[in-house]
C-alpha cells in the first residue's frame, strides 16, 4: 500500500512541476508585457489577491496559513523569474 502513495505523490509531483513551469512560462510573458508598457515588476495587490482568492477556495486539509506560505514563496520566485527576464 505505501507503495501505491509513493507512486500517486510522484505523479502528482509530476503534475505540479509541469503546472509550475506553465505558469513560469506565462510569468515571463507577463514580464514581457510590463517591460512594453514600463510597469514595475511587482503587483503587491495583484499578489495578495491570487493568495486571498486561493485561501477562500482552500477546503484543507492543507491549513490557510501553509498554503500562504508556499504561494508567497512561488510568488517570489516568479517575480524573480520576472525580474531576470529583461
Amino acid at each position: 500500500m505505501l507503495d501505491q502513495y509513493r507512486t500517486q505523490i510522484d505523479q502528482l509531483d509530476d503534475q505540479i512541476m509541469n503546472l509550475l513551469n506553465q505558469r513560469a512560462k506565462i510569468a515571463l510573458a507577463i514580464a514581457k508585457e510590463k517591460q512594453r508598457n514600463q510597469r514595475p515588476v511587482v503587483d503587491a495587490s495583484r499578489e495578495r489577491q491570487v493568495i486571498e482568492r486561493l485561501s477562500q477556495q482552500n477546503s484543507g486539509p492543507l491549513a490557510h496559513d501553509a498554503l500562504a506560505r508556499i504561494y508567497h514563496a512561488l510568488i517570489a520566485e516568479m517575480r524573480r523569474l520576472q525580474e531576470n527576464a529583461g
